[in-house]
């Protein structure tokens, strides 16, 4: 259990840490204020500032953020990303002041960082030799064809000591990697068998984790019966075995690969057992008794009992990879796994999902295993993420893209109405205070012409100039301002409600209003979008519209 807890504290810790990284270098090269790293969510546990940016850790372990200028939430999203940041925003550095290509920049780093990740991984792996589960050979044992799935059958034409070079037309090195280009493929597969000239032609079904989890099992790879290692004490080693021994016989059979000796051994569980071997050029009778051993069918849940000598097989391994062999096998191997994560994401299967729970299981049985094969589980996980944050869901980093994408698109379109590059100086909403300053106009008009700006293009970072006088009209009269949601845009619909600004506060909202613009024509400062007209009032939003507001927001980074 504690080895459990362990293992995923390491992997959230270091997977979420590389991806909000990736946020944070990105933004600081983009000229972005960052006021706060966070491993985690909530009130900080743990926290040191440094510079002008505090990193803390929180006690909510389930993911992290960035916060930076321009960005800053009240309410739940800045109870969430551990209340207000006490260092000074810079307003000539804030994020929604950037051009888009440098916010792109900003969001898309964190998945990069991931990718990057992933890939110095396999490449570390692939170089150091220590790589997991690559058995070097694509010859094929044998094929059980009782596991076979329907569309599969020509699989039966394959024979002992065939060897698999290509699967549509990849070539293919390890029995891992042919096992894993064949799950990962949809619809006709063709699998090139060395001194054949035609392909063998399979068909699987889209999405059916079952027909590849079959033909896992019915591929079995070849391999010498020769003995590596003799577990100490074993049945194997009191009746003689010795690492190099070749197996010729078990009783009366001939004994062609590894995968007929253990199938004889396992179902001669407790029988004494006469064991031909050859080493060198003697040749040696030994007498066995299995170990008798007992496990669950995974098929039918069912206990079976089988047999064991405690010897291992000797296993093709691959030659250790150069510097260049390294690099090209790491790309090679996270352009594959992204493939094959994107399969999973394109068909999505109910039993094939899991949440942290299963995360934690999995962590624990991957670091048992040893370090190579635990590098090896993260790096894949890390492409899982960067791969489903790409969604384009509002709240994860695609959702974003998409979001500031068609938004960017749409300013720049002939036929759109408004310009988002409009001057401050020909704004309606400026427009509209500078009239209020003067006095020739009404504090209700300044009050619903600043709402309709801040609110309506909020959600697009270009309202918190206006933030001053919002700040005036919440505590002059709460309720005054009424917002409706709007179902084909970001942003909300406003009207005020029917009773008039209070006087008590009207000088507060001038000076509110001076200053703000004041700050827009600091150099530097943003430009305004126009405001539409204030269409006809909706309904109210309701507690969800406001709470997957607050969570767009929080992930917008």
């Amino acid at each position: 259990m504690l080895l459990t807890i362990g293992a995923l504290i390491v992997v959230l810790g270091v997977l979420i840490f590389v991806h909000e990284a990736g946020h944070f270098v990105a933004a600081k090269a983009m000229g972005i204020q960052v006021l706060r790293f966070s491993l985690g969510f909530g009130r900080p546990v743990v926290s040191v500032r440094w510079g002008e940016t505090e990193y803390c850790i929180s006690w909510l372990p389930v993911g992290g953020y960035v916060k930076m200028a321009g960005l800053e939430d009240e309410g739940l999203a800045g109870e969430v990303e551990g209340g207000k940041a006490t260092a000074p925003v810079d307003p000539a550095r804030a994020f929604d002041r950037k051009p888009v290509w440098r916010r792109l920049v900003v969001i898309l780093a964190g998945v990069t960082m991931n990718m990057v990740f992933a890939y110095a991984a396999y490449t570390t792996l692939a170089y150091s030799g220590v790589l997991s589960n690559q058995l070097a050979t694509t010859q094929v044992d044998s094929v059980r064809v009782s596991d076979l799935p329907p569309g599969t059958a020509a699989l039966r034409a394959l024979r002992r000591g065939d060897r698999i070079v290509t699967v549509n037309d990849d070539s293919v090195s390890t029995f891992d990697e042919l096992l894993s280009r064949v799950v990962a493929q949809s619809g006709r597969v063709r699998l090139g068998v060395a001194g054949r000239t035609e392909p063998v032609v399979v068909e699987l079904p889209p999405g059916d984790s079952t027909a590849r989890a079959s033909i896992v099992r019915a591929l079995q790879p070849y391999l010498a019966p020769v003995v590596a290692e003799v577990q100490p004490g074993g049945p194997g080693d009191r009746a003689g075995l010795k690492p190099g021994d070749r197996v010729l016989r078990v009783e009366a059979d001939t004994i062609p690969s590894w995968g007929d000796f253990s199938r004889m051994i396992r179902a001669r569980a407790g029988q004494r057992v006469t064991i031909t071997v050859a080493h060198g050029d003697s040749v040696r009778r030994l007498v066995a008794v299995p170990e008798r051993k007992v496990e669950t069918d995974p098929e039918t849940k069912q206990e079976r009992v089988y047999g064991v000598v405690g010897v291992l097989a000797r296993l093709p391994v691959l030659p250790k990879l150069g510097a260049m062999g390294a690099l090209r096998f790491g790309w090679r191997e996270t352009v594959f796994r992204v493939g094959l994560v994107m399969q999973i994401v394109r068909r999505p299967r109910v039993q094939e999902l899991g949440g942290i729970l299963t995360i934690g299981q999995m962590s624990g049985q991957y670091a048992r295993s040893g370090f190579a094969t635990f590098l090896e589980f993260m790096a894949f996980l890390s492409i899982n993420l960067a791969v489903l944050n790409l969604l384009p869901i509002p709240i994860l980093d695609g959702g974003q893209v998409v979001f500031l994408w068609s938004w960017s698109a749409s300013c720049s379109s002939p036929s759109a109405t408004t310009s988002c590059a409009s001057s401050p100086m020909s704004s309606p909403v400026r427009r509209e205070l500078e009239e209020y300053v003067a006095g020739r106009v009404t504090p209700e008009r300044a009050v619903i012409a600043a709402t309709a700006a801040y609110y309506g293009e909020r959600g697009m970072g270009k309202g918190e100039w206006l933030r001053p006088v919002i700040d005036v009209i919440d505590r002059a009269s709460p309720g005054i301002v009424e917002l409706s949601s709007v179902t084909e845009a970001s942003g909300f619909e406003v009207r005020l409600a029917e009773r008039p600004f209070p006087k008590q506060y009207e000088a507060e909202l001038r000076r509110a209003a001076q200053a703000a613009l004041s700050g827009l024509a600091a150099p530097g400062a943003p430009a305004v979008p126009a405001v539409p007209a204030v269409p006809a009032p909706r309904a109210r939003p309701g507690l969800l519209t406001r709470f997957t507001g607050a969570l767009r927001r929080l992930f917008s980074a």
